[in-house]
């Protein structure tokens, strides 16, 4: 029955992520992992994730770069031009709005790992034993995307979107399977 289960949700991803070449995405299907630094459930369980500060980062630097250059050119905007004042005032709450993102924001956990279980964004828990295969999707165009694809028992497709997050997909699958191998062995004994 899991078998077959697992055949339905293949053949559902295929339909959806097809590997032609007009296809934006390249799907891979992964049962085995080898590069992970994880090596036992027990490492995993309890594990929580937070999303990453790498964007509001990102804009906190640029942010600074674009202001400090008002030092030199403080005059020429003030008296000059005014649609390069108002740039530089949106500069200036786009970098409040990232020390805020950094500092005081309370980080939300993307993925929280239990017993039986694993809960992604707060939101969504979900069983080792449902899920039937894990893949990863990239997507191409001017900036490449990651994504954790989940074919659950429900014949349920997950996208789990891996960019901005402090775990990388390889890792994410793998807490997957080394906690279904420690249901399956549970189960049989």
């Amino acid at each position: 029955m899991e078998i077959e289960r697992k055949k339905l949700v293949r053949l559902k991803i295929q339909e959806k992520y097809t590997n032609d070449i007009l296809s934006p995405y390249s799907y891979e299907e992964i049962e085995n992992i080898s590069d992970s630094k994880f090596t036992d459930y027990k490492q995993t369980i309890g594990l929580k994730i937070s999303e990453s500060n790498f964007f509001p980062i990102l804009f906190l630097i640029l942010s600074i770069l674009f202001l400090s250059k008002l030092l030199y050119d403080k005059k020429e905007v003030i008296n000059d031009n005014h649609l390069i004042s108002f740039f530089y005032l949106i500069n200036f709450f786009l970098l409040i709005h990232s020390l805020y993102s950094i500092f005081l924001k309370k980080k939300k956990t993307f993925l929280e790992v239990k017993e039986n279980s694993f809960v992604i964004n707060e939101k969504r828990e979900i069983k080792w034993t449902d899920v039937l295969v894990t893949g990863k999707l990239i997507g191409g165009g001017k900036f490449t995307t990651y994504y954790l694809i989940l074919g659950l028992s429900t014949l349920e497709i997950l996208r789990i979107d891996m960019n901005g997050t402090k775990i990388s997909i390889n890792d994410f699958i793998k807490i997957i399977h080394l906690n279904q191998k420690k249901c399956k062995s549970s189960f049989l004994l």
